[in-house]
């Protein structure tokens, strides 16, 4: 798995985990808390995941929330994939 692969499976990780322990998914803000990042690099980072079919962003009137995001199948993969060989 390649660099963004590992950051890609990190960040749908931690959403999980956030989601099952607490019953909702993360905001952006928590995100960003969690991976030392700026909320911008985190929104783009679920911006692109979303584009790859990697999760989807739930929007209601026109707004995406802080916390509407739904992982998708293709996403769910990259935490559930066996280790690789090396």
């Amino acid at each position: 798995m390649n660099k963004q692969g590992h950051e890609d499976a990190d960040i749908i990780g931690f959403i999980v985990e956030h989601r099952d322990e607490h019953g909702y998914p993360p905001t952006v803000t928590e995100m960003a808390e969690r991976f030392g990042l700026a909320r911008a690099t985190v929104h783009w980072h679920l911006q692109r995941m979303a584009r790859e079919g990697k999760l989807e962003r739930v929007v209601a009137g026109g707004i995406a929330s802080a916390r509407a995001i739904k992982i998708t199948e293709q996403g769910m993969k990259l935490i559930s994939s066996p280790l690789e060989q090396f």
